[in-house]
């Protein structure tokens, strides 16, 4: 019974490890890229709703 925990313990150990590895593999420019056009996209919108209430209050 204590040989099959610790082989499984040490198995579970080893899969996270590999996550781990995978996510620090991960190329971060690409991250940030795609957070920062996703704050661009966000900013870019809400000038737009700016812009049309603006236009609507004049009118």
């Amino acid at each position: 019974m204590a040989i099959t925990t610790t082989t499984e313990s040490s198995s579970s150990s080893s899969q996270l490890n590999i996550v781990q590895n995978e996510c620090n593999s991960y190329p971060t420019t690409n991250v940030l890229f795609g957070f920062g056009a996703g704050i661009a996209l966000i900013i870019l919108l809400l000038l737009v709703n700016l812009i049309v209430m603006l236009s609507k209050k004049r009118s």
